[in-house]
């Protein structure tokens, strides 16, 4: 009787051992799935960051470009309107350059 009593304890010992082993490797498993998963989670955050990223750069890159535009139509109408003077302050210079010699 005392030996059927041990043989149930080891026989006890035994299947709680081979439970402990399968919690142990679905533990595991579980470690290592939410791993992948939060692998997987960063890379999308990556990949979405990068997204928006480059969609900043280029609107940034538009903006720059309009405002480039807009710099070289005022550059424009300000040489223009130089250009205009200048010639007036030419044809002034020539006018005293002949009333001088003419006095």
């Amino acid at each position: 009787m005392l030996v059927e009593d041990l043989e149930k304890i080891r026989l006890k010992e035994k299947e709680a051992d081979k439970q402990i082993r399968e919690a142990r490797q679905r533990a595991e498993k579980i470690i290592e799935k939410a791993g992948e998963d939060g692998k997987a989670r960063i890379e999308d955050l990556i990949k979405k960051k990068d997204e928006e990223k480059r969609t900043l750069v280029k609107k940034a890159g538009e903006k720059a470009e309009n405002e480039i535009k807009t710099l070289r139509e005022k550059n424009k109408k300000v040489i223009a309107s130089l250009e205009k003077e200048a010639g007036k302050n030419h044809d002034k210079s020539i006018d005293i350059i002949l009333d001088a010699f003419h006095a």
